[in-house]
Parts: structure tokens; C-alpha cells; sequence
């Protein structure tokens, strides 16, 4: 009796355990970290819920940090007090993110910023350098051929990239600050070259000549505003539409008159005659079988078979007496 006892308990458990540990190794070690609204215009990523990668056996992919692309060259890993944030491993070598946000079917974007928690900054004076990129039609190439890869940031201007980057920030120019924290906010607004277009990308690219540390992010958001594409409310307007309040002379008579006549001349018909009164449309049917019920022949019928079944009767009792 224990065995079977034991055996039941343990096929209860297993039933009840193996759920959980199905889940468990169904759910990715990022679950949380990042999150998407329903319409796309919407992404939110928190690196501080990622589990730190091992620099030998895995990268990160594109839609751990929920980008399109992004470069071998950024890891997830404890800065000190700093705690769980991206920063790259290699801090000679360019690295980059790239986003993609579309706008619901038919319509455009009519706003887009992107916000950055982290620290954007120089520890001393070097060749560090930052950017941001907002383009249509997409970067060309991906990995080591990406065009963000072949950008030689340690000895070009911002002026050499107004044409091409939203937002430029160098240490060797003056334009990134030397100190920073984790925490800092930053909000890059891309309206300007958003507005009006069904697809945008956005490159997060960056480039470190000493500590690949000092640029570490904590969390980053993209959000956006769509609008109807131009001229879609006016493709057919209402005022355009055929006046169907106004119509055809035929619609001036009410439908229900002509029925209506019909069945006061019906009625008036059945008067004079004592007839039944015959709804025009009106199933004939049931009137037929209550004229049936009515009529005389029936009963006259009836009457006469039984004075024939009578007649009969009689004759065959009088034949036998007269046989007796």
C-alpha cells in the first residue's frame, strides 16, 4: 500500500513540477527587458534586467536589446557601483545599434525622440566619440561592413558629419562633457527628419579610445507619434457623395401606400360579395382549410353513406328471413 502511495505522489509531482520547469526553459534570461507597444511606436529597454554575457560563448543579438542590428562589439556586463549596464568591449574599435520604427498602416510619423539613460561623457580629454543617425532608407551593410563602421571618428569634425548625423558629440572637439553619471538623462529629438515618413531608422553609434566604460548605457526609449497620411481624409469626401436625401421623385411615395390600396380594395371586394377577406401576399392555405370546415357537401356526404350503410343493412336481413 505505501508503494502505491509513493508511486501516486510522485507522478502528482511530477505533473505539477514539470510545468514550471517547462516554463523555465522556455523564458529567455532578458524576459522583461524589453517592450514593445502593440502600434510600434513605442520601444522601451532596460539593460539593468539583463543577464550579463560571456564574452567567449555569446553575443548579444539584435533582438535581445530590440534592434534591428547591432555590432559584435558591446557586451552586458557589472561596472562596479554602476551595477548591470551595456558598454563595448573593445574601446578602440567602432560599435553601433540600430532601431527601426514604423508607423501603423496608413499613416506617418509625426514625432520621434529617443532617450538614452547613461552615461554619454569623457573621464579626461581623448578622442571618445558619440552620434546619433536618423535615416529613411536604412543603413547599408550590417556587421563589419555596416557604413556606420567605416566612420573614422577620432579625426573627423561635427561639422564633417552635419550632413549626415542628427547629433554629434567629441571629446577632442569640445563637444562631450568630462565627467558624468549612470543616471544622466539625455533626449535626442529626431522629429526633423522623421516627420513625414513611414519608416525610420535610428544608429546609436559610438567611439572609445581609452576605457570602453566611460560610454555605458542603463536604459534607452524610442517614442513616436503617428498621424494619417496627407490627403487620406479627402480621397472621398462625404460633401462629394450622391444626395440620396434628395432622390428620385420615386421615393417621395411611401412604399407601404400600394400594399395598403390593394388590401382596402380587397376588403371592400370581400364586403359586397361575403367572401373571405384574402391578405394580398398572405398564405391562401389556411383559408382553403377553414372553407372545408365550412361547407355543407361534408355533412351531406356523411348523411348519405350512413343511409346507404342503413339500406344495406336492411336488405340483407330481409333476404335471409326470406331464405328461412
Amino acid at each position: 500500500m505505501k508503494k502505491i502511495v509513493s508511486a501516486a505522489l510522485a507522478v502528482v509531482l511530477t505533473l505539477v513540477l514539470l510545468p514550471a520547469f517547462s516554463f523555465a526553459e522556455e523564458s529567455g534570461a532578458n524576459d522583461g527587458a524589453v517592450s514593445v507597444s502593440d502600434d510600434g511606436l513605442h520601444i522601451k529597454v532596460d539593460f539593468t534586467k539583463m543577464e550579463p554575457t560571456d564574452l567567449v560563448l555569446g553575443e548579444i543579438e539584435p533582438e535581445d536589446v530590440g534592434a534591428v542590428d547591432i555590432d559584435i562589439n558591446y557586451q552586458i556586463a557589472v561596472n562596479g557601483t554602476d551595477g548591470v549596464v551595456l558598454f563595448t568591449i573593445n574601446g578602440y574599435d567602432p560599435a553601433w545599434i540600430i532601431y527601426e520604427v514604423n508607423a501603423p498602416a496608413g499613416q506617418v510619423l509625426d514625432s520621434l525622440t529617443l532617450t538614452i539613460t547613461g552615461r554619454i561623457c569623457d573621464y579626461k580629454p581623448v578622442a571618445n566619440g558619440f552620434a546619433v543617425f536618423a535615416k529613411e532608407e536604412g543603413f547599408t551593410g550590417n556587421g563589419e561592413s555596416c557604413e556606420l563602421n567605416r566612420i573614422p571618428a577620432n579625426d573627423r569634425s561635427p561639422d564633417d558629419w552635419e550632413d549626415y548625423a542628427y547629433y554629434v558629440q567629441q571629446s577632442n572637439h569640445g563637444t562631450m562633457p568630462t565627467s558624468g553619471a549612470v543616471t544622466d538623462v539625455h533626449v535626442f529629438d529626431l522629429t526633423e527628419p522623421a516627420r513625414g515618413c513611414e519608416t525610420m531608422y535610428i544608429g546609436i553609434y559610438q567611439f572609445t579610445t581609452d576605457c570602453p566604460e566611460w560610454i555605458e548605457y542603463r536604459a534607452l526609449s524610442i517614442d513616436a507619434t503617428a498621424v494619417d497620411k496627407p490627403g487620406k481624409a479627402t480621397d472621398a469626401p462625404a460633401t462629394e457623395a450622391p444626395e440620396v436625401t434628395e432622390g428620385p421623385a420615386a421615393t417621395e411615395v411611401p412604399a407601404t401606400e400600394a400594399p395598403a390600396t390593394e388590401e382596402a380594395k380587397a376588403t371592400d371586394e370581400a364586403k359586397a360579395t361575403d367572401a373571405p377577406v384574402v391578405t394580398p401576399g398572405c398564405a391562401e392555405e389556411p383559408l382553403d382549410k377553414t372553407a372545408k370546415k365550412n361547407s355543407p357537401v361534408v355533412p351531406i356526404i356523411i348523411a348519405a353513406a350512413v343511409l346507404i350503410a342503413v339500406a344495406v343493412t336492411v336488405l340483407i336481413i330481409v333476404l335471409k328471413k326470406k331464405k328461412k
